[in-house]
């Protein structure tokens, strides 16, 4: 190859990288090669090391950048009454579950409350046990006796309310006792 043709292909790679139309000179080679950016020219990138995540590195304004975005690994969240907040501004590497309970429901939670979105249908209730209610009798010389062992209150699907009442009756016989456990309800309003 004559250094004619040299010149010209070299001066031609020169103008496609440059993006130039214009005759070069040889002596002006070595400047121009110089003053050919490797690489991607990052002068117009707007990204800075927040926009990065942390432990990376880029390059953008011409200069490289360490990112400032925090990570948040996969965790699980466990409900609790103080409130929990993913920060913003994280980059969430993995899934974020939030624990459910499958005893959140509706008859688990007070009437009138609301728990995490559910709202309660139970009334408030207590379980009354070992009441130490009583009565006795004597039926043709035989002996009765009954003990209320429970009271609940209860409220049915339909909003009727009642009362449940556990009893248990003892009958004596000279000869022999027996004795049967009951619910009694009683509806009230």
């Amino acid at each position: 190859m004559e250094l004619k043709t040299l010149f010209q292909r070299i001066a031609a790679a020169i103008r496609e990288k440059e993006g130039s139309t214009g005759a070069i000179r040889a002596a002006a080679f070595p400047e121009r090669i110089r003053a050919i950016s490797a690489g991607t020219d990052t002068s117009d990138a707007t990204a800075a090391a927040g926009d990065i995540l942390s432990g990376k590195t880029a390059y953008a304004g011409g200069e490289k950048l360490t990112g400032a975005i925090a990570v948040q690994a996969a965790q699980t969240i466990t409900p609790g009454a103080a409130q929990q907040v993913i920060p913003a501004g994280i980059y969430l590497a993995g899934p974020q579950t939030v624990q459910g309970d499958e005893n959140l429901s509706p008859e688990n939670i007070r009437k009138g409350s609301t728990l995490f979105g559910v709202e309660g249908s139970s009334i408030e209730w207590k379980d009354y046990t070992d009441i130490k209610g009583s009565a006795f009798t004597t039926i043709n010389g035989e002996f009765a006796s009954f003990y209320i062992t429970g009271f609940r209150p209860m409220e049915n699907e339909d909003g009727t309310k009642k009362i449940q009442i556990s009893v248990l009756l003892i009958l004596q016989t000279k000869s022999a006792e027996s004795s049967k456990q009951a619910d009694i309800y009683v509806e009230y309003v």
